[in-house]
């Protein structure tokens, strides 16, 4: 019997040898070596990457999901995308992947392609680099003009990153001469000039540099001991300042004595001795300068640019001691001041954005609690006159201490499932569509916010017009400690594109975006515009069937919102002001002042409670106006409740659309 006993002991064990090996070994197949694969770059266009992805498969026949990972900084806006597909033994695949701009421009050229197999358990990881293609094209180009490149070398921030409203990237210097000036300037954000002849240029070239700062080029010339052959040698028309004294190396002077006013911080910081250099007082003679608390220079804008007149030359050796808080002092003021860096304040909508989402929700999340009242009548008569009468009935008054508080708590309990019930059961998606009129090509931008009562990971599906999506709109959050976890996901299904969020708990907000074709919606068109903070003129012609609650027009950086504009109205804007229609007009120095004075519950915002969705929905609509906007082009723009829905799955959807018109300055008269 013992012999009989052994021996099925020893079947099951081989039995069970048998089943657990090959689960050992699947779980060894990651990372070795049987997929291969790349991510390249392709091309951009329209504010998105558009990517190639290769794989190759050494081992056997798989089936499962391929996933692109970014690197990203923030947690909200870790986004995976994923492709199902069906490798055989020794095949090979390719597909295109477009992304949008912000799921890329923090990832510094690095992520993840990922292999998943049919239950979701990753097989394969290979690390990504140069996923921004050519890292010489990429970064902020500052042009150099001077006798003395060597010496700015400094200005690249020692190969540290450079934000212009959270668009980082690296400092590309470029080496500048009188024969290369003019085919350089349309690629640069800054141009120093230090240690230069200014007037060995020609008329032409320096009309040039002139031309590139009124368009919005950003200027900073160097002088010291070489004033003269700087800043002096420009037309007076364009900077107009005086030298005076220069002073030799060791002399006390009033910019040296300002380092114990508590100004210059950072140069004090790096051990910057001013009196270690030749200093030259200059008087700006125009009264739209300042002189600067945060360097030694006077400032101006000039036209849609700004010009920065250092005191000192650059190159001086003392200057060699700058470190990159030195240098981004110098470009965060010289760009901060000028009008096209309006241009590059889109990202700062990206947490404001996110706000707008909430207003949103916010004015469609009405909770009925009439229903509570009743409960707490019924409970009361209940646990009151109710249940005494009833104890009192069957000779058992003692109970009720008993009694009252279990009946209490069956209460709480049967409210709180009665509430669970009432919780969102399928996914609550609002949508704001954004489109340009007039325009039969013009895509449609969709900005999603989407919560769900459950604690899986879920997603909805979109109708068929959208061709890629993302994250969008919040660069808030904690950091990213795992680069493979995401919180969004966009997969290309073969029933189409599929958008997921997975939540840390429940109503867990996701933020998504998705672009696609769009439809005909008429056109928004306008006749001798004449707008800006002195001036509001001319006509708006309403030609699509939409009637806008508000619209808004958003010229350089004023703005007016008006109110109730009927679809096929003429609107003359002197005739709205009269008529008191212009519910809000002010200056837009940054764009957080555009969603403060318009949606934020606690600044002087537009229009009544009841509406601060549709003022939502127009600004998400003008900051991606803004994007896709050149420079000098005025916005008009109208916002619309109960649009097109996007979602074809089920789901609580409620679609916002926000329609607009680009319109030049130069094409104003002609219109």
């Amino acid at each position: 019997m013992k012999k009989i006993l052994t021996g099925v002991i020893l079947v099951c064990l081989l039995c069970i040898g048998l089943v657990t090996c090959p689960q050992h070994i699947a779980a060894e197949t990651k990372d070795t070596g049987v997929f291969s694969g790349e991510v390249t770059l392709l091309k951009e266009e329209n504010h998105a990457y558009v990517y190639q992805v290769s794989l190759e498969n050494h081992g056997v026949d798989f089936e499962g999901t391929s996933r692109v990972i970014f690197k990203a900084d923030a947690e909200d806006t870790h986004c995976a995308f994923d492709m199902p597909i069906i490798l055989p033994a020794n095949g090979k695949k390719q597909y295109t992947l477009t992304v949008p701009e912000l799921n890329v421009q923090d990832c510094r050229g690095k992520g993840y392609l990922i292999l998943l197999d049919k239950d979701e358990k990753e097989v394969a990881s290979i690390a990504l680099k140069d996923l921004l293609g050519n890292q010489e094209k990429k970064g902020f180009r500052v042009g150099i003009l001077s006798d003395h490149y060597d010496k700015l070398r400094y200005l690249d921030m020692g190969g540290e990153d450079y934000a212009i409203y959270e668009q980082e990237q690296p400092v590309v210097l470029q080496e500048l001469n009188a024969d290369t000036l003019e085919d350089s300037l349309d690629g640069l954000y800054y141009l120093v000039i230090d240690q230069y002849d200014v007037s060995s240029l020609s008329k032409e070239q320096r009309k040039a540099i002139e031309d590139w700062v009124d368009d919005g080029g950003w200027l900073i010339i160097g002088t010291g001991s070489y004033v003269k052959e700087t800043a002096e040698a420009f037309d007076p028309g364009f900077i107009d300042i005086t030298a005076q004294k220069t002073s030799r190396k060791g002399e006390v002077t009033r910019v040296s004595s300002r380092v114990q006013q508590d100004c210059y911080y950072s140069y004090k910081d790096a051990g910057i001795d001013f009196s270690n250099m030749e200093m030259t007082e200059l008087i700006l003679n125009s009264a739209s300068g300042y002189e600067s608390g945060d360097n030694p220079a006077f400032l101006e804008n000039y036209g849609y640019g700004s010009v920065m007149v250092l005191y000192m030359s650059l190159c001086e050796d003392e200057m060699q001691k700058a470190d990159a808080n030195v240098v981004s002092s110098i470009y965060n003021e010289s760009q901060s001041i000028a009008e096209s860096s309006y241009n590059y304040q889109n990202e700062t909508c990206i947490y404001n954005g996110q706000s707008a989402m909430n207003v949103i929700d916010q004015t469609n999340t009405d909770i009925d609690f009439n229903w509570l009242k009743i409960l707490i009548i019924i409970y009361v008569f209940a646990v009151g006159p109710v249940l005494y009468l009833i104890l009192r009935k069957t000779k058992h008054s003692e109970w009720y201490w008993i009694a009252a508080p279990a009946l209490g708590i069956l209460f709480v309990a049967f409210v709180y499932i009665i509430g669970h019930s009432l919780n969102v059961t399928e996914p609550k998606v609002y949508a704001v569509n954004v489109q340009q009129t007039g325009n039969k090509k013009a895509e449609v931008h969709t900005y999603y916010s989407a919560y769900h009562s459950s604690k899986k990971e879920w997603s909805f599906r979109l109708k068929d017009n959208y061709t890629y999506a993302g994250s969008q709109m919040t660069g808030s959050g904690n950091a990213v400690n795992d680069q493979k976890k995401y919180k969004t996901s966009v997969c290309y299904e073969a029933d189409g594109l599929h958008l997921g969020i997975r939540p840390q708990e429940s109503f867990d907000t996701g933020y998504l975006f998705a672009a696609g074709s769009g439809k005909a919606v008429g056109k928004i068109e306008v006749k001798d515009l004449n707008f800006s903070d002195k001036v509001q003129e001319g006509t708006i012609y309403n030609n699509t069937s939409y009637d806008f609650p508000y619209m808004a027009v958003l010229s350089k950086n004023y703005m007016y919102v008006i109110s109730n504009v009927k679809a096929g109205e003429t609107l003359n804007l002197k005739q709205a002001l009269q008529e008191k229609r212009v519910v809000n007009q002010f200056t837009v120095d940054y764009m957080d002042d555009m969603y403060y004075n318009m949606v934020d519950y606690y600044g002087s915002s537009t229009g009544e409670d009841d509406d601060y969705d549709y003022l939502a929905t127009l600004y998400i609509g003008l900051v991606d106006a803004r994007n896709e906007a050149a420079d000098k082009e005025t916005i008009v723009a109208g916002a619309v409740r109960n649009y097109d829905k996007t979602v074809e799955s089920d789901c609580l959807e409620t679609s916002y659309g926000c329609l607009y018109s680009l319109v030049k300055e130069d094409e104003n008269a002609a219109n």
